[in-house]
């Protein structure tokens, strides 16, 4: 299989990671290959690469890896343009980061059968960090708790309410979109995407609020959104609760890496009670007493050497995304 980029974007540079030589389109063009496009250029761009190779052999991939759902009206611009140079949508592949269906699917978009691939975010958190190595967690922890947060959303004002009401030692963020006050919440030089390495040790238990939360009554409860915010945990070796949606920490371990389940409760995990935010962070005062223990220890040992492995994101990558583009490029007749 071949594959081009058009301006260099995540899956270029993931795709690199795990041994795949993808080229420059504009001089290295080759008919019969996937050319891998970045979300976030214009209409304009799209229809001048759709435009040009048209009439050629060739799947047109979009990089929305960074994200948990298939968000339409981010990636509309990619869709309009196709439309408008008359590229059918079979011949379009969108890969964003599913976890709750893995590999190949299809969606209806206006009419039409959106293709989609499973590009867990573990494949690029692997990529982007294994040149950071973990300092020793005993020389920080200012604070019992972290809890950072980016951009926000309801559950996450909600949890750093509760946070305060229970008046933890607890550092907290919250960039942008705070309209209520917090005793907890502090200013710090860094932001929630790019923090220094030694911020993610200011608490000893990390209460990691991800991207989605829902109730079952309310839908998307079963998109298990995983991103950075509980990889770099993993490999960092932070101990940590979830505020997110129900079965995260179960998919985690049937990727391979492990919980804390064997001393603390985490049934948290499996309710679908809109309140379970409330056990996520009691959760994470039950793993505080365990901050100098040799469970916890081994536990963060085997995520972090389970993660740095390169065997077992390869093993991971190959079956979800090399072996699904094959099948993609065989229904469409590309070899």
């Amino acid at each position: 299989m071949n594959f081009l980029y058009y301006k260099k974007n995540i899956s270029d540079f993931i795709l690199n990671q795990y041994g795949i030589d993808a080229k420059d389109i504009d001089t290295n063009f080759i008919d019969n290959s996937f050319i891998l496009l970045a979300h976030n250029i214009d209409f304009k761009e799209y229809h001048s690469v759709f435009s040009t190779y048209k009439n050629y052999n060739v799947i047109f991939v979009l990089d929305f890896t960074f994200e948990p759902y298939t968000d339409f009206k981010i990636t509309n611009e990619f869709y309009r343009a196709a439309e408008t140079v008359g590229i059918p949508f079979n011949r379009l592949l969108m890969l964003y980061n599913n976890t709750y269906k893995m590999g190949l699917n299809s969606y209806l978009y206006k009419n039409r059968i959106v293709n989609t691939l499973s590009f867990p975010r573990w494949y690029y958190e692997y990529a982007m960090f294994l040149d950071q190595y973990p300092l020793n967690r005993m020389d920080y922890g200012d604070y019992d708790f972290t809890c950072f947060n980016f951009q926000g959303r309801e559950h996450k004002k909600t949890t750093v309410k509760y946070i305060d009401k229970k008046e933890l030692n607890c550092l907290s963020t919250y960039v942008n979109g705070k309209d209520f006050n917090s005793r907890s919440v502090q200013s710090i030089n860094d932001n929630q995407t790019e923090m220094s390495l030694s911020t993610y040790y200011r608490g000893k238990v990390n209460i990691c609020v991800e991207t989605l939360y829902y109730k079952e009554s309310k839908g998307w409860c079963d998109i298990i959104c995983v991103t950075e915010k509980v990889f770099r945990n993993l490999y960092f070796k932070v101990p940590f609760t979830v505020v997110g949606n129900k079965n995260t920490l179960a998919y985690l371990r049937t990727l391979g890496f492990k919980t804390y389940d064997s001393f603390i409760d985490e049934s948290y995990d499996y309710e679908e009670d809109e309140h379970r935010y409330k056990k996520s962070i009691s959760a994470a005062e039950d793993l505080l007493s365990y901050w100098d223990t040799n469970q916890l220890d081994d536990i963060l040992s085997y995520n972090y050497e389970f993660f740095s492995n390169k065997k077992n994101a390869d093993i991971h990558f190959n079956k979800n995304i090399m072996d699904n583009f094959e099948i993609f490029s065989k229904s469409k007749n590309i070899v």
